[in-house]
């Protein structure tokens, strides 16, 4: 789109003002209305999904004005001017859809997940000894998964159950909770 814009600059095309209006209020309402249905979305998946249908909509809006005022005034450069800017406007809000990809696939702890103050949490459990090895993360942008190893005096299964509780607290809704008694020693070698 760019690239065509920039072209498009540099040696303008004769435009179907009327063609262009037309089109414009179609993909404008169909937009809108695919838009109003994808609002209530709290993945990155369905904000994206929205993000795209309002670039649509930004878009066909975009178009409108343009062939209007290219129509009474036959100024033709003004589409090509328009395009760039919806493009660049695109180009922009998809980079920040792709930091938070990147971040889900590299598995970073999420952003609202403070590490220090779970542990916290979770050592004033009665029986808690200790805690490490906790990994959170998110696979969807929305819910978050944790796992840890947790050091206990005796073992208790009710502290499971306790700290999986904690651990929904902090917003996280599902968890893979290691116990060890504190004569054991954590096998793992990157606990050592």
């Amino acid at each position: 789109m760019i690239h065509e814009a920039i072209q498009r600059i540099v040696d303008p095309v004769e435009v179907n003002y009327d063609g262009m209006i037309i089109f414009a209020i179609i993909g404008l309402v169909i937009n809108s209305i695919a838009s109003y249905v994808t609002r209530d979305g709290d993945s990155l998946n369905q904000k994206s999904v929205n993000l795209h249908m309002l670039e649509d909509v930004l878009g066909w809006a975009v178009v409108l004005i343009g062939s209007i005022v290219m129509k009474f005034t036959g100024i033709a450069v003004i589409d090509p001017i328009l395009s760039l800017g919806v493009a660049i406007f695109i180009l922009i809000e998809a980079a920040k859809n792709l930091r938070e990809i990147v971040k889900i696939f590299l598995e970073i702890t999420p952003k609202d997940i403070d590490l220090e103050e779970i542990k916290i949490d979770i050592k004033r459990v009665k029986g808690v000894v200790d805690i490490h090895h906790i990994h959170v993360r998110s696979i969807n942008g929305e819910e978050n998964h944790a796992t840890l190893h947790v050091v206990v005096k005796k073992y208790d299964k009710n502290i499971k159950n306790t700290v999986k509780e904690v651990l929904k607290k902090h917003n996280i809704s599902h968890s893979v909770i290691e116990i060890e008694e504190a004569n054991e020693g954590c096998q793992e070698k990157i606990c050592k």
